[in-house]
């Protein structure tokens, strides 16, 4: 943990790339890093939070946009983060196709919702396409490995492509 040779602050790169990470300042050398990156250069200079936090881009519409550990994230395009307690504890109640179903994770991906609805009984297949609904109605779709908060999003509809025409 000591080795400064895999942080985000000590790579070979020569200019350094400023974000907000819960409105505090964290400089990073990378401008690809991952969501456990960001979180370790925060930690590390001074943003009081942990790793099991959840981090979310804030976009220009203050809308959060998910980011998994693994996940990259160009700071040249995001340069504002929020990492809040994941404490919540699960299952999750949803909707699939208006019949209930619980996920496990707050933060679970498309073919995670899918795949909890499919164990619960619902009559949808993994190529199925689904979408979530928002509160105003509207529906977006959500690929396999999409991440959804399934406390912000509780409704979803999944459906057969156009492929039996």
């Amino acid at each position: 943990m000591t080795s400064t040779s895999t942080s985000p602050l000590h790579d070979d790169a020569k200019d350094a790339f400023f974000i907000s990470v819960n409105d505090k300042p964290v400089e990073l050398k990378v401008h690809s890093p991952t969501g456990l990156e960001i979180k370790e250069a925060a930690i590390e200079q001074g943003v009081p939070i942990k790793l099991d936090f959840q981090l979310a881009t804030v976009g220009s519409d203050g809308k959060h946009q998910i980011v998994g550990d693994a996940d990259k994230v160009d700071v040249l395009e995001f340069k504002t983060f929020v990492a809040t307690a994941t404490s919540v504890p699960g299952p999750f109640p949803v909707s699939v196709n208006h019949k209930p179903v619980e996920v496990e994770a707050q933060v679970s991906t498309g073919r995670e919702i899918k795949e909890a609805a499919i164990e619960q009984g619902v009559a949808i297949k993994l190529d199925f396409q689904l979408a979530k609904v928002g509160l105003d109605g509207k529906q977006q779709i959500v690929g396999d490995a999409d991440k959804v908060d399934v406390l912000e999003f509780k409704t979803f509809f999944a459906t057969a492509g156009d492929d039996n025409s």
